[in-house]
């Protein structure tokens, strides 16, 4: 389950209706207008915690195991185990010197997630290698994706001209591969009018949206605080993860018309080498979406709580 605060209701069509003829006089229905934009939207999720910047992701877990945001999600900033705050590790973690080592099934009682860095698809490829099934739409028939992986030996795949990767040619409903794949490092694919869907069996690994042309996923290692064959409730709150606007009726986030419209201005100055001009927009558009976090929250007051040793905090049970 996810809970998103704030969510655009900014579209592409809405935000080219409005601008584009600001920006681009000659062509207002050129594709290079929705580049810009992702620009613009690219620097806000870099640069600001702006109205629904964040996310929070619900999951269960029985065993030790992992968990994989889901695309528009990048990181995790906090989590909870059962209600309780717990602690999120780096990629190290299991390699510190005087740490836990290995975190297995056999480790019970920690409670933490444990960052495994990025990942090409969003489910872990099933123990036996197979073809894959790539499905699309017939408005993107004829565009080409890429898909980078490891064949039945575990060896990594080659094209015909020593390309890494096996290039699939779309063809609606669903096309498969040629090579069998045991497992996926990436997949490439253009900008398309409909989402593409790569799957292996019945198990879906990837649903990219029209707008992403390199999926990245991330991807968790999840021990258990209950112990195992117990089961352990954890909720998350995430970064998001730019989405990139392809179509009219792509959303946009954050969906803060003013802003995207002194981002804009940015980026025009920016490239015709007047920075300070560009800083003095692109500091206006970020002190907008400032204002608007500020109003979102309310009077909401932030409190942080600590323990000595820095490790399992406690439940907050109430705000003076």
């Amino acid at each position: 389950m996810i809970t998103v605060h704030g969510l655009s209701s900014v579209t592409l069509g809405k935000v080219r209706s409005l601008y584009a003829a600001k920006f681009l006089a000659h062509d207002t229905s050129a594709p290079a207008f929705a580049n810009m934009v992702n620009e613009v939207a690219e620097r806000f999720h870099m640069d600001s915690d702006w109205k629904g910047s964040t996310a929070v992701f619900e999951f269960s877990v029985s065993e030790v195991g992992s968990v994989t945001l889901p695309l528009f999600l990048d990181s995790v900033l906090q989590a909870q185990f059962n209600d309780s705050p717990r602690p999120t590790m780096h990629n190290r973690y299991e390699f510190l010197t005087h740490g836990v080592g290995q975190v297995d099934a056999t480790i019970s009682g920690l409670g933490v997630l444990i960052d495994q860095g990025n990942v090409g698809i969003a489910t872990e490829f099933p123990n036996t290698p197979a073809v894959l099934s790539v499905a699309s739409s017939a408005a993107d028939d004829g565009k080409e994706v890429r898909i980078l992986g490891l064949d039945e030996n575990g060896v990594e795949i080659y094209d015909d001209d020593g390309v890494p990767g096996e290039l699939v040619t779309l063809a609606a409903p669903t096309v498969a591969t040629i090579k069998q794949f045991s497992n996926i490092l990436g997949i490439q694919k253009p900008a398309t009018s409909f989402p593409v869907v790569v799957s292996v069996g019945s198990t879906e690994l990837a649903d990219i949206p029209p707008g992403v042309t390199n999926p990245v996923y991330r991807r968790y290692k999840v021990a258990q605080s209950s112990g195992v064959g117990k089961t352990d409730y954890v909720r998350a709150v995430c970064s998001r993860q730019l989405i990139p606007v392809a179509n009219e009726e792509d959303y946009i986030v954050p969906g803060n018309l003013s802003a995207l419209k002194l981002g804009l201005y940015s980026i025009v100055y920016e490239e015709s080498n007047d920075l300070e001009r560009a800083e003095q927009y692109w500091a206006k558009s970020i002190e907008l979406l400032n204002k608007d976090m500020e109003k979102h929250r309310g009077g909401a007051i932030p409190l942080a709580t600590f323990s000595p040793s820095g490790f399992g905090i406690g439940k907050t049970r109430g705000m003076r």
